[in-house]
């Protein structure tokens, strides 16, 4: 994997309106351009970069930990971004996908373990108060009111709720007859009562198993604005993909004799969160933790 390929800027473009991917190929800008070029909107973009690439063996068959940094341009308008999906993908070679045969599909990578599982921000404690209407039917010979009479009186219901930034991913697969995971999806909430929208920049980790032969990986990126507006990029795509050598290497390397010895400590260091946690659950296997 050459070092151009390890950093990719795409433009954000807004869907259609039935929401699928516009006919038009999303915009891969070169690694030196420092922010996406500018759509017929606004100036919104998605820079991802790996950040660490480690070959070694997990249960005795080769696996890769890789991580992601992804870093988000909004435009600077006060529109900011509300929700970000990210979807992390792997195939055995490119335009692996697009085959799709079940043969073929059993020796795409597998997705064993990613970081992180579930992080909450700070809560926002607060009070809503709803007015809900109830009514009394008077139906028998009562005297000045007229009989079948309804008598409505307004009453108001007190609730709490806390708001807190959201960040939690799940595992899932591009073939419906697969028989494991290729893909990781994580979804971004804002706290929306702070109305600072998302982190401008996220960081990802996963583990992923082969067979020890080169493969690819695609990333697509769905944001949606304060506004509502739906916005895609794709940082990696299936032309231009992501391509894994087991001779690449990213980063300092973890000491562990396999990846099965990752602690969540490690995981972690992959995939720091910038900013203040309430709770954090690392991995599928982490328990939750309460930060102080």
């Amino acid at each position: 994997m050459e070092s151009g390929q390890l950093s990719s800027t795409a433009e954000l473009e807004p869907e259609d309106s039935s929401g699928q991917q516009p006919s038009t190929e999303p915009k891969n800008i070169t690694q030196c351009s420092k922010r996406a070029a500018s759509s017929q909107f606004c100036k919104w973009g998605v820079r991802g970069d790996v950040t660490h690439l480690q070959h070694g063996m997990l249960d005795g068959k080769p696996a890769s930990l890789i991580g992601f940094d992804f870093r988000l341009l909004d435009g600077g308008d006060g529109n900011r971004f509300s929700q970000v999906k990210v979807v992390l993908s792997f195939y055995s070679e490119p335009g692996g996908e697009a085959s799709g045969k079940a043969c073929e599909t059993a020796k795409w990578p597998e997705v064993k373990v990613f970081a992180p599982k579930l992080l909450h921000g700070p809560a926002t404690r607060t009070k809503h108060i709803n007015a809900a209407g109830v009514s009394a039917s008077l139906a028998g010979p009562v005297h000045f009111i007229h009989p079948q009479l309804e008598l409505f009186k307004s009453k108001h219901v007190e609730y709490v709720r806390d708001y807190r930034l959201e960040v939690k991913g799940t595992r899932w697969s591009s073939d419906k007859r697969m028989e494991h995971d290729n893909m990781v999806v994580w979804e971004v909430r804002e706290n929306s009562r702070q109305g600072d929208g998302v982190p401008k920049e996220l960081r990802f980790a996963v583990l992923v198993q082969h067979e020890a032969r080169p493969f690819v990986g695609t990333v697509k990126m769905q944001v949606t604005t304060k506004w509502g507006l739906r916005l895609f990029g794709w940082p990696w795509t299936r032309p231009h993909p992501l391509l894994f050598q087991p001779s690449a290497a990213v980063g300092v390397p973890i000491d562990v004799g396999s990846f099965g010895e990752l602690a969540d400590g490690h995981w972690k260091g992959l995939a720091d969160f910038y900013g203040p946690l309430e709770s954090c659950r690392w991995t599928e296997k982490s328990k939750l933790e309460r930060q102080t």
